[in-house]
């Protein structure tokens, strides 16, 4: 059976029985780390989804048989004993209870299990914990850190495989009020002003020799005399003005599929705090950058309303995301 368990606010998993036996006792899910599994109805702390087995009971202790009685003397002549009784059995030993060491996974008496960063932690592993968990232990439970006091939102596993430096919480479909905050229109029209002037400033940088000859072109048109020299020129000059478009095209069309494809962002999203995801929350792959790309190209054709329509889409979506099923969210 495959368990998932959060860790420093990400899920993490599947892992079989096994493993998070293992996991167990490295101490990275403790009593309260949460964990889920087909057939739980939500996330709940692990003590609780897989509490420890109790100790087995005390067996049965027979009771030891009185010592024969020594009769005292009657008197001291005749050396013999009486009024003698015998001794009361000796009560049984009470059998302290045993949990299991967050470290190691032995039984352990609970007088000899200390608690570091709410881990129980028996005595021949307490010296394997680190320093400022051997300090925490000596501290009282009032003082260690705060636990939740209600178990925080995770997406149901499975859903998606979380990647880096994605946010967390997307479910196909829906979004969830509190954890996931979209970019809006404005912050977005600021984001392409920021990437309007770096692809000029790269496209400038390339077409600077087409720039040249366009220039020269020019110059020679201006100067022709015989109008049949300046139309057999035209052709060239139209050349070279298809030629700039196509670099311009070039250009704009690989900086945007490289940063979304490899960063989740362009330079001037990633200035802002904004990340391109898709519905899920997964990455953005090249095939959908690419779609996008043209998708983008469309809300032109729209008479910039696939732009606007952002500003009144709950989720902040443009038209390139409602056909790419995208968002924009706010790190």
């Amino acid at each position: 059976m495959n368990w998932f368990y959060a860790s420093g606010g990400q899920q993490m998993g599947p892992v079989d029985e096994a493993a998070l036996d293992d996991l167990v006792r490295q101490g990275v899910v403790r009593d309260d780390t949460l964990v889920w599994r087909q057939g739980l109805p939500g996330w709940q702390p692990h003590g609780t989804a897989r509490p420890r087995p109790a100790a087995p009971p005390p067996a049965a202790v027979a009771p030891v048989p009185p010592p024969p009685a020594s009769p005292a003397p009657s008197s001291p002549a005749s050396g013999g004993w009486a009024g003698s009784q015998p001794s009361a059995p000796a009560a049984a030993a009470p059998v302290e209870e045993s949990r299991f060491c967050s470290n190691c996974g032995r039984p352990t008496p609970v007088s000899q299990l200390t608690t570091v960063s709410g881990a129980s932690i028996c005595a021949a592993c307490l010296p394997t914990v680190s320093g400022a968990g051997a300090a925490a232990a000596q501290q009282p439970a009032y003082q260690q850190a705060p636990q939740y006091q209600q178990a925080p939102a995770y997406p149901a596993p499975g859903a998606y495989a979380p990647a880096g430096g994605y946010q967390q919480g997307f479910i196909p479909g829906q979004s969830i009020p509190g954890q996931t905050r979209y970019g809006g229109f404005w912050i977005r029209f600021l984001a392409r002003f920021i990437d309007g002037i770096l692809l000029g400033i790269i496209s400038a940088i390339i077409r600077l020799p087409l720039a040249l000859v366009m220039g020269g072109i020019g110059v020679g048109l201006s100067r022709a005399q015989d109008p049949a020299a300046a139309l057999a020129a035209l052709p060239a000059l139209f050349g070279v003005i298809g030629l700039t478009i196509l670099i311009n095209f070039a250009v704009s069309f690989c900086y945007e599929v490289y940063f979304l494809s490899s960063r989740g962002a362009t330079p001037g999203k990633m200035a802002l705090g904004l990340k391109v995801v898709r519905a899920d929350g997964g990455p953005i792959s090249m095939g959908l950058a690419a779609g996008r790309y043209f998708a983008y190209l469309l809300s032109f054709f729209t008479f910039l309303i696939g732009f606007i329509i952002a500003g009144f889409d709950d989720e902040k979506r443009s038209l390139h995301d409602r056909i790419c099923n995208t968002r924009v969210i706010k790190l």
